[in-house]
């Protein structure tokens, strides 16, 4: 009767407040944002923007753009300017812009994926920034950078797998995969993160897995209903032979020795891009160490009642190892 009882009050309640089996389904009341991408890149042609004027509305980010990612290691503002003009005028350059305004001529969609990434991002983070996001042509060498208070993204470097530009400039095809507009809020939200969140010192492999799978935990929070193959960066066939060969995977970590190795060598592939990882089977995904230490965040989260800000601030990764109960899907 007791149990009877104790489901009906359930239901009850259910009915009146909603129920949820996702735990970051929150309430975003007073945590709404509405990011506006500024195009850089459209702006940058226009003819009668002059420098002057780049600079007041981009900040620091134009002075990176024109300093930095396009100076080739010149410093004297009138070279800077000069270098900055022959980037507009080339031809090469221009056939890119005009691929990329085909491509993304609005970014109304992205604007609201991030936006709402940015609302449940505020909701855990009350006191951090929220960036402004930039749009620009990066010459094929940035996905996504975070660049003081600003979240640049390289539209470029989003153009869709086998693009022209991509197969002449041999980019990989593993990398390709990741390189097309419905990962680019994905990308982006993860070198805003991190950021944010930077890796500290790590001792051996286990901290490495703790840093990546909390990075992972963050995406699943600002992601609420995005697929777990878009969080990690994975196909479909990836995240299905991770899921079928976690036990396999954290077997082979444990039987080698390596969960405690402090030497870099004997574990950096486990979380290194590429086609597979290459400690394992040919036919895995790559960075299954990140996909593990998720798992392992991921356990650790529903065994424990602790908030996703303070499990960012917890550095000892044993103790949240110890504490997760984790046990590897059969």
């Amino acid at each position: 009767m007791r149990k009877f009882f104790s489901f009906t009050y359930y239901l009850i309640l259910c009915l009146f407040w909603g129920c949820s089996e996702n735990p970051h389904e929150v309430d975003l009341t007073g945590h709404e944002q509405q990011l506006e991408i500024k195009r850089f890149e459209q702006d940058l042609l226009k003819e009668k923007l002059q420098s002057s004027e780049l600079g007041k509305k981009y900040g620091y980010f134009f002075k990176a753009f024109r300093n930095k990612m396009i100076a080739n290691g010149q410093q004297n503002d009138s070279l800077l300017s000069q270098n900055l003009k022959a980037f507009k005028n080339d031809q090469y350059v221009g056939e890119v812009f005009r691929a990329v305004d085909e491509q993304f001529h609005s970014l109304d969609n992205e604007s609201q994926v991030l936006s709402k990434a940015f609302s449940y991002y505020h909701y855990h983070f009350p006191n951090k920034v929220i960036p402004n996001v930039v749009s620009f042509v990066s010459g094929f060498n940035y996905g996504a950078v975070a660049l003081d208070s600003t979240l640049a993204i390289g539209l470029d470097m989003f153009l869709g797998k086998n693009n022209d530009y991509y197969n002449m400039l041999q980019f990989p095809v593993y990398q390709q995969t990741k390189m097309t507009r419905p990962n680019l809020p994905y990308q982006a939200i993860k070198s805003w993160l991190v950021s944010e969140f930077e890796e500290k010192s790590k001792s051996n492999m286990l901290d490495k897995l703790i840093y990546t799978g909390k990075q992972l935990y963050l995406m699943d929070a600002l992601f609420v209903e995005a697929s777990d193959s878009m969080k990690i960066g994975y196909t479909n066939q990836q995240i299905h032979w991770a899921n079928q060969n976690e036990l396999a995977v954290w077997s082979h970590i444990v039987d080698n020795k390596l969960l405690y190795s402090k030497i870099y060598s004997d574990y950096f592939k486990f979380f290194n891009n590429g086609p597979f990882t290459t400690s394992l089977s040919r036919e895995s995904p790559p960075r299954m160490g990140e996909y593990v230490g998720w798992q392992i965040v991921r356990s650790f989260m529903s065994n424990n009642q602790v908030t996703v800000d303070s499990l960012m601030k917890i550095d000892d990764s044993q103790w949240l190892l110890s504490n997760s109960k984790y046990k590897p899907k059969r």
